[in-house]
C-alpha cells in the first residue's frame, strides 16, 4: 500500500475543532461533518452525518461544550449524509428544521419513472463508499470521510423541514445569531450556503471540500451543473470569508488561503 494511502486515515481523526468562540466542528465522527454555534439560549446545528449512530457521539461531544436545547437544524442540502442524524439532535426539544424549497431529486432515479433505476442506485451507491466491507482489512476510507466510522441506523434520523427557505434566501436571527441563508447550488441543485457575518464563517456544505470536484458521481446520478458550480465559487469568495467550513473534510483558515483554494476549485470546474 502506498505510504500517503496508508496515512489516509490519519487525517480523519476524530475531533472537535472551535472555529470561532461560539461556533465547533465535529471531524472525523462520520462520512460529513457536522456544527453547533452556541447562542443565547440554544443551539444551532448545521448537518446531521448519515446515521443516528454517528450523530449520537458527536452529540454527546457537543454536550461537554453547551448543555443548551438545541432550538435549529438547518441541512445545507439534501444528500442522506447529511441529513439522517436529525432526529437524535432533535431529541425532544422539537426544533425548526430548515432546508432549501428547490427540488433535488435526480430525474434518472425517479420512482415512479424509473421504479428499478431506485435498487440498482443503492446497490451502486454501497459500491461507491464501501458498505459491508470491513475496517482496516477491506476498507480504509471513503475519500472524503474515514473508513472506521458507525454504520447503525444509516438513514434512519431524518426528518421532514419545518421551515423552507425560498429563493431569494433568508436573514434570520436565531437565537440571538444573525445568518444567512443563501441559495447556491452546486454539488446538488438544492444547496443552501449559510453565512454568519459577526464571525465570518462560511460553512458551504459539499461545494467545496479537499478533493477534485465531485462533477460526477460514479454510483449513476446525472451529472452536476458544472457553469453553474463555478459561479457559485464566485459567489462563496465575495462574503470574503475568514473561515470556510466544508460538508466534508477540514476547514480553511484565512480569507487570502480560502480565496487561492477557492479560485483554484472554480478554475477546474470550468476546465
Amino acid at each position: 500500500m502506498h505510504p500517503e494511502l496508508k496515512a489516509h486515515p490519519e487525517y480523519f481523526t476524530r475531533e472537535i475543532i472551535q472555529l470561532a468562540d461560539n461556533v465547533y466542528m465535529a471531524f472525523g465522527f462520520a462520512a460529513s461533518n457536522v456544527y453547533m454555534i452556541v447562542g443565547d439560549d440554544g443551539l444551532v446545528i448545521i448537518d446531521t452525518t448519515e446515521t443516528t449512530a454517528a450523530a449520537t457521539n458527536i452529540l454527546a461531544e457537543f454536550r461537554k461544550i453547551a448543555d443548551l436545547p438545541v432550538k435549529t437544524i438547518i441541512l445545507t442540502h439534501s444528500h442522506r449524509d447529511h441529513v439522517s442524524g436529525a432526529s437524535v439532535f432533535a431529541g425532544d426539544d422539537n426544533p425548526e428544521v430548515i432546508t432549501s424549497d428547490r427540488d433535488s431529486n435526480d430525474p434518472l432515479i425517479d420512482k415512479m419513472v424509473h421504479p428499478r433505476a431506485i435498487k440498482a442506485m443503492q446497490a451502486r451507491t454501497k459500491r461507491q463508499f464501501g458498505i459491508g466491507l470491513s475496517y482496516p482489512d477491506e476498507i480504509i476510507g471513503i475519500g472524503v470521510g474515514p473508513g472506521d466510522r458507525p454504520l447503525q441506523g444509516m438513514g434512519a434520523g431524518i426528518l421532514p423541514a419545518t421551515r423552507l427557505i425560498p429563493e431569494q434566501g433568508a436573514e434570520l436571527t436565531l437565537t440571538g445569531i444573525d445568518l444567512q441563508l443563501v441559495m447556491a447550488p452546486g454539488e446538488t441543485p438544492d444547496h443552501m450556503i449559510v453565512w454568519y457575518p459577526e464571525k465570518k464563517v462560511l460553512f458551504c456544505g459539499d461545494n467545496f471540500y479537499r478533493s477534485f470536484p465531485n462533477l460526477y458521481a460514479i454510483r449513476g446520478t446525472i451529472y452536476r451543473e458544472f457553469d453553474v458550480w463555478a459561479d457559485t465559487m464566485d459567489q462563496l469568495m465575495a462574503f470574503a470569508p475568514e473561515v470556510l467550513a466544508p460538508g466534508h473534510t477540514k476547514p480553511l483558515f484565512g480569507f487570502e488561503t480560502i480565496k487561492d483554494v477557492l479560485t483554484d476549485y472554480r478554475d477546474a470546474i470550468r476546465h
